[in-house]
């Protein structure tokens, strides 16, 4: 007596078999591959209308009504490093990115806080309604406010530094 297995395989050619597992096999590493690809962060590239520009790497926006940290530097000088937070609303229409960029060892020193506010999906190329933010030079911590868009692509940049 046969069971379900042994009969379904004995109607198969050995080369036939080896075939659809082949099949099968491929299959399987197309799907990892395509998730590991689909799942990469890209950095976000933002540029000051005014100068200036900084990069986000490996930047995801939060899903809905979530937050997550940002990490970043500058890609013109290599003296800045960034850290923030963006957050996403409860509509997924909106994100809020909050950052803290310092300068590394040079004087004078530079400390930069901002929020800024972006629609989403993220337009690339277009302006964001705006930034808010207070910057510091030390040593005399004079103290300056500033408003201004950005304007954001997705990009690939090296930290060289």
């Amino acid at each position: 007596m046969m069971n379900g297995r042994e009969s379904n395989r004995s109607g198969r050619s050995w080369p036939s078999r080896r075939l659809r597992a082949g099949r099968m096999l491929m299959l399987a590493l197309g799907v990892v591959v395509a998730t590991a690809v689909g799942a990469r962060a890209r950095d976000l590239c933002a540029d000051w209308t005014n100068g200036g520009s900084f990069v986000l790497k490996g930047f995801k926006i939060p899903s809905r009504n979530k937050c997550g940290p940002v990490h970043g530097f500058d890609p013109v000088s290599g003296d800045f490093m960034i850290t923030g937070t963006a957050c996403t609303t409860v509509a997924g229409d909106r994100m809020t990115l909050q950052y803290i960029a310092q300068t590394r060892i040079t004087m004078p020193s530079y400390l930069e806080s901002a929020m800024c506010e972006f629609r989403l999906p993220l337009p690339e190329g277009d302006t964001s309604p705006g930034c808010h933010g207070t910057y510091i030079f030390s040593p005399g911590n004079q103290t300056y406010g500033f408003d201004q868009s950005l304007r954001v692509h997705w990009c690939y940049v090296d930290i060289l530094y």
